[in-house]
């Protein structure tokens, strides 16, 4: 909108006015956007009454188990319900309620969906997946993939490399 809107005001001769205001604003227009919205919030770029003092690299809701040897950072979010499995890698990730994760998995940058789940050492970048999705065993989304609400992916059924 601002870049149709905001010109032809300007150009047809209205007036425009701005506000300087200090308040964290983001865009949420884009998967990408709502990741980093949610970063923000978890580490306390962006504060908020929801969150209170909590803040730090990652948010685990009540009910969600976290394995030993799992590491979470960049303010990754793990939704009620959830499992994470020993070993997995969560960074800047948002876990919705009732994903399941399962040991040695990397998920950065992305969105999976309430009761999703993803495959043993697959690997997730800059990717959404759907509610309810399966995700098969070292597959590789990457790179803006998006997996609709209740697709199955066998194992191994999608790769970028052959090195998993």
């Amino acid at each position: 909108v601002e870049r149709e809107v905001f010109p032809g005001l300007l150009a047809s001769g209205a007036k425009v006015c701005g506000f300087v205001d200090s308040s964290y604003w983001r865009d949420m227009g884009t998967p990408d956007d709502f990741v980093h919205g949610s970063a923000d919030l978890v580490r306390g770029v962006a504060p908020s009454p929801a969150l209170g003092s909590r803040r730090g690299e990652s948010l685990v809701h009540d009910g969600a188990s976290v394995a030993p040897g799992a590491v979470l950072l960049g303010g990754t979010v793990v939704g009620r319900g959830a499992e994470i499995g020993p070993g997995v890698r969560l960074d800047g990730a948002v876990i919705f309620d009732g994903a399941r994760i399962e040991a040695g998995a990397a998920v950065e940058r992305s969105i999976i969906g309430s009761g999703a789940r993803v495959g043993l050492r697959a690997r997730i970048r800059d990717a959404v997946i759907g509610d309810g999705a399966d995700i098969g065993a070292r597959c590789e989304l990457l790179r803006g993939a998006r997996v609709w609400p209740g697709v199955f992916i066998p194992d191994c059924g999608i790769r970028y490399s052959s090195d998993i």
